[in-house]
């Protein structure tokens, strides 16, 4: 398997994967606690796509694990998933496109969740000009961004 630079997969004793750590989750890790058994709750889910699912089955996928994140509490866990989907929507569609700035909305609101608003500022910042551009100023998905928006200006 490969594991890319930031994620490791976790196999059980019979050689199952069951999950994979991420890097960033133990970058603050004290000096000795890397010989600690891996807490349960830093161990995330493998996501299983068919091999012959298309890139939009496969993006769905991961953000329908992302959502399923989220409304457990575990924005932490939703986050780098939600980057995948991100830049995989820019590189094929285009940063103006709807399902892109849905993706980076997504993104924005996962970022204020974590209570990083300069993140969430730019992003929210980038679906309201580009839901302008798209769908126009009086559209009430580009007024639901505009109110995002809003919400992370409270909170700088």
């Amino acid at each position: 398997m490969r594991t890319g630079f930031s994620r490791f997969p976790l196999v059980d004793a019979g050689g199952e994967y069951v999950g994979y750590v991420h890097l960033k989750d133990f970058v603050e890790v004290p000096r000795g606690g890397a010989t600690k058994p891996i807490p349960p709750d830093a161990v995330r889910p493998l996501t299983v796509i068919d091999a012959d699912a298309s890139l939009e089955e496969t993006l769905t996928a991961i953000a329908n694990l992302a959502i399923a994140h989220q409304r457990m509490g575990n924005d932490h866990l939703a986050l780098p998933l939600y980057q995948e989907v991100v830049d995989a929507r820019r590189r094929t569609l285009g940063d103006g496109h709807a399902d892109t700035l849905l993706a980076i909305g997504n993104l924005a609101t996962t970022y204020s969740n974590l209570y990083e608003y300069e993140r969430a500022l730019a992003l929210h910042k980038e679906t309201v000009e580009g839901s302008r551009r798209l769908l126009g100023s009086q559209h009430p998905d580009t007024l639901d961004v505009v109110g995002k928006l809003g919400h992370s200006l409270c909170y700088m």
